[in-house]
């Protein structure tokens, strides 16, 4: 179930807000509120009462799943990661969630978490379905997520994406972010974003 919500129009501007209400196995029910705010090169990311039942396995919110692709030398394109570029394959990293942070993927898109959050960054070879679970797949792989553990109840997420992000650039938006975020349940998503004097709305109903 979707609910499209309200954004001033001025350029590359949008919303998209979602219900999530699923039946993951028989016994196994996963739900929570989503929102996407799309203003100009920058994609704030909402989520709020995420809850899952699941007894075993960690609920997670996907960040990104990229390929990396090694060059002649058997190398792949470095990650930035706080300022710091990381070249090592594999690598993880489980960031410290009492702080803030951001990080760069080798496509030039950049993401900003708040902090409050466990987040995940790993680089390796992965092996998996495809996407009609009909064969196997493998290959080199960035992936990061954020983590809500085990049956979370009314747990939350917040992180912002920007595209043909510098590491000066998400320097400066993790300073000052350019948006506030003004509600976050399971009744509405708003914020507002100065810089553009937009609001941001998404109500669930």
């Amino acid at each position: 179930e979707t609910f499209m919500g309200g954004l001033s129009h001025r350029g590359s501007q949008g919303v998209f807000g979602m219900i999530l209400n699923q039946t993951v196995r028989p016994d196994t029910n996963f739900s929570g509120r989503k929102s996407w705010f799309f203003i100009e090169d920058q994609i704030i990311a909402l989520g709020s009462d995420i809850s899952c039942d699941e007894p075993e396995y960690p609920t997670q919110t996907t960040l990104c799943q990229k390929g990396l692709a090694p060059n002649d030398e058997g190398e792949h394109a470095p990650i930035i990661v706080d300022g710091e570029e990381v070249i090592t394959f594999p690598d993880q990293r489980e960031l410290d969630p009492a702080q803030p942070h951001w990080f760069i993927d080798p496509y030039q898109v950049g993401y900003h978490l708040p902090a409050g959050q466990a987040v995940t960054v790993v680089r390796r070879h992965q092996n998996s379905r495809n996407t009609w679970d009909e064969t196997d797949t493998e290959g080199d792989m960035l992936a990061a997520w954020i983590d809500h553990g085990i049956a979370p109840a009314d747990d939350d997420y917040e992180y912002m994406l920007v595209v043909r992000a510098t590491p000066e650039m998400m320097v400066n938006l993790s300073a000052q972010l350019p948006y506030q975020v003004i509600q976050r349940d399971q009744n509405a998503h708003i914020i507002w974003h100065p810089a553009t004097a937009l609001w941001g709305c998404v109500l669930f109903v």
